[in-house]
């Protein structure tokens, strides 16, 4: 991900995605994206730049299950409280 963003510290984060290309198609953007994150937690916000509806969000926590092995990691997904609130839009 292209991203341009800043450090708050040592355990705050803030990006932004300047585009997204999908070879051979050029670069582009249809959303305003930023991340959050704070120690192991994270935010993630997609608004639709044409709707200014949301696009995507998710939050949680990153977690390695074995930090010696390589490569990558598997995401753990698990379900907000306010999510079921957050749906209904």
């Amino acid at each position: 991900m292209a991203a341009t963003g800043a450090t708050l510290g040592s355990s705050c984060s803030f990006t932004t995605r300047i585009s997204l290309r999908w070879v051979p198609e050029p670069p582009e953007e249809t959303t305003d994206t930023v991340v959050l994150g704070v120690g192991e937690w994270f935010l993630d916000l997609r608004m639709d730049k044409k709707t200014g509806e949301i696009d995507w969000a998710m939050a949680g926590t990153r977690v390695e299950e074995n930090p010696n092995e390589t490569p990558g990691l598997r995401p753990l997904f698990s379900t907000i409280p306010s999510w079921e609130r957050m749906n209904k839009y």
